[in-house]
């Protein structure tokens, strides 16, 4: 009998909390009454990757605009930012704009915590 995470099935309610990935996958509970008969029954828990939300961000800045400090954790996700114009200084992600023109695709990488979560995209047109 399928049992991911060590689920068991002689609890009364059992409950799975889709946390992490270890929990996906084909559970199986086997019902057997008092006169011998047996009943299972079976669902498939899938995982879809949560995509995190950036709000209050800045979607146009000027060439010689300021420089923008970037929060290191978006929508309760601590992580690191990636693109052009990216510079860590004393642990900080900043976004200097200098010299950069047009489209610029910034992408916010969250740390592996056993969530399933999927990188952002933040696009800034300069």
């Amino acid at each position: 009998m399928d049992r991911p995470d060590g689920f068991k099935n002689n609890t009364k309610s059992p409950s799975i909390i889709p946390t992490t990935l270890s929990k996906t996958g084909r559970y199986t509970a086997l019902v057997e009454s008092e006169n011998g008969c047996s009943y299972s029954l079976s669902t498939e828990l899938k995982s879809k990757n949560y995509v995190p939300v950036l709000t209050d961000f800045v979607q146009e800045i000027c060439q010689s605009g300021e420089v923008v400090s970037l929060p290191e954790n978006v929508d309760g996700f601590d992580g690191q930012w990636l693109g052009n114009g990216i510079k860590v200084i004393n642990g900080t992600n900043y976004f200097i704009p200098d010299s950069l023109k047009g489209l610029q695709l910034l992408t916010f990488l969250p740390k592996e915590d056993g969530r399933c979560v999927s990188p952002l995209e933040q696009k800034i047109f300069m």
